[in-house]
């Protein structure tokens, strides 16, 4: 299955609103495809979707943030093409495992306290990013 450029290669997550896989482009680079078809969800919720999405698109890189790369509305949906914020393989085509804070300090008894306080920075840069926008996540990772 494709979206425009992009081969989707595996799914990765799924939520209330649609379906992310990576994905590869046709030079061979790998994003995250979030698919939104408005069948799947219906109308109400697949407008808020999209009104989230152009919001989310709006609003400049920093840090906290996944950087949008491109919104394609289509007759069935839209789909939105974001980097691959959490794979530990760094976006190679040969595979993804998300990289997951139980991972991070797997064999550890607790993250040092100094990259507790950077990932608190970024998480805390990111969601007043949103804030400003006025747009809300309802999963924090």
């Amino acid at each position: 299955m494709t979206c425009g450029q992009w081969k989707l290669a595996q799914e990765i997550g799924r939520g209330a609103y649609g379906v992310v896989y990576r994905a590869i482009g046709s030079a061979g680079e790998c994003a995250a495809v979030k698919v939104c078809r408005r069948d799947a969800v219906g109308d109400e919720c697949y407008e808020r979707e999209l009104r989230g999405a152009k919001l989310f698109r709006s609003i400049p890189p920093q840090e906290g943030l996944v950087r949008m790369r491109d919104l394609v509305e289509t007759d069935w949906g839209f789909y939105t093409v974001l980097d691959l914020a959490d794979d530990e393989f760094d976006g190679s085509s040969d595979g993804y495992r998300p990289k997951t804070l139980a991972r991070v300090i797997a064999g550890e008894k607790a993250l040092p306290l100094k990259e507790c306080v950077k990932l608190a920075i970024s998480l805390a840069n990111g969601l007043s990013a949103l804030q400003r926008h006025h747009l809300l996540h309802r999963d924090i990772k």
